[in-house]
């Protein structure tokens, strides 16, 4: 068992200065090493909204948090950490750094690992798992019958990105969980993924886990495009169950997001393009949109049920018909100019030119989605 000072060494840094280790961490319940460096676009994301659960939380729950800086200056360390309210592992001593990240296998940034008292590893996936964690008293995990309806859902065991993981653990404390239904052979999925990743670091998914569902055809496919993603996944030789899911959720094209709540209750399905108004609804920040992608599912640009086209048609207008309702709509206004000549030419015109272009829009949409057969 490796004690507390062995892992941090006799002093750490506080706000006020240097403070024994064995002093600033007695008694803690949990210790939190948070990995980060100001030059990480994710970690300035991150470390606020951390710091946000810190200063609630924190002090209840006993949890102390140590910085450890993969910055290469000093002032740039001293910079950042001015915007932490915790302890940190003072930036003279890189080799106790370097030892942390090997000890923990860190590989990328922001990391959070999670220590008990006597300094005993309890995850590296804690960044992941904060409002396990920091949470209010009491809050305590999920009911029984939510982990029921999730572990129905995905099955007994998610894949996270050090290996298999309990559904029931990998989604405690979520408020809400994203399924991705996206392959790497699909291209419009390809050019999401990156944008989703993004957006997945900037909003500190504490409260969010995203769940990929693949429907590639090959496992060293699923494999390769997996090991873009920062999130967890539905095995891939779950097929059923993923079957299930897109039966479930409607699914007809990819990328789609489809949005649970805590207890695995639907809250809304549609393609990537309102997954910015997903992660502002859930308290989360967004940075600058990137490239358009497909904003509603196909079966709903084309339903002929007003109601349902109209849930989701946020930002398209009045493309509800079938396409090949618009030759019918065509023939419909000839017609009717043959039949009465009470309506100007000029407005059939426009009613044409206007009907041309939502069938513009319609096709270009399709474009920007993979039909799933």
């Amino acid at each position: 068992m490796t004690s507390l000072t062995e892992l941090f060494g006799e002093e750490l840094l506080g706000k006020a200065g240097p403070v024994k280790t064995s002093d600033a961490l007695a008694g803690k319940k949990n210790v939190m090493i948070y990995f980060s460096a100001h030059w990480c676009p994710p970690c300035r994301g991150f470390t606020p909204q951390l710091a946000d659960k810190y200063g609630a939380f924190a002090a209840d729950q006993n949890i102390e948090i140590v910085f450890v800086s993969s910055d290469q200056d000093e002032s740039s360390f001293n910079s950042y950490y001015g915007q932490m309210p915790w302890l940190a592992l003072p930036f003279s001593n890189r080799s106790l750094r370097d030892s942390l990240a090997q000890k923990f296998d860190v590989q990328g940034m922001p990391a959070l690992v999670v220590l008990d008292d006597k300094g005993t590893l309890v995850t590296t996936e804690g960044r992941g798992k904060v409002g396990e964690f920091l949470r209010p008293m009491g809050g305590g995990g999920p009911s029984a019958e939510a982990s029921a309806a999730l572990t129905d859902l995905f099955g007994e065991e998610l894949l996270g990105k050090a290996g298999p993981v309990q559904t029931s653990e990998a989604l405690a404390g979520k408020q809400h969980i994203m399924i991705y239904f996206s392959a790497h052979s699909c291209p419009h999925c390809r050019k999401f993924t990156p944008q989703l990743a993004e957006r997945y670091f900037h909003i500190f998914a504490a409260d969010i886990e995203i769940i990929f569902v693949s429907s590639d055809q090959y496992e060293s496919s699923f494999n390769s495009y997996y090991g873009e993603m920062p999130w967890l996944a539905l095995p891939f030789s779950e097929r059923s169950l993923r079957d299930s899911l897109a039966q479930k959720f409607d699914v007809k094209g990819i990328p789609t997001l489809v949005l649970l709540g805590d207890e695995g209750t639907l809250v809304a399905t549609e393609g990537p393009g309102r997954v910015d108004e997903f992660l502002r609804a859930m308290g989360g920040g967004s940075p600058p949109a990137g490239s358009q992608f497909c904003t509603l599912f196909y079966q709903f640009l084309f339903s002929r049920k007003p109601n349902r086209f109209a849930l989701f048609s946020q930002g398209v207008r009045g493309i509800n018909n079938k396409p090949d309702s618009n030759n019918n709509n065509n023939n419909k206004n000839k017609n009717k100019n043959n039949n009465n000549n009470k309506q100007p030419r000029e407005q059939t015109q426009q009613q044409q030119n206007q009907q041309q272009q939502q069938h513009r829009q319609q096709l270009s949409l399709q474009e920007q989605c993979c039909v799933i057969s």
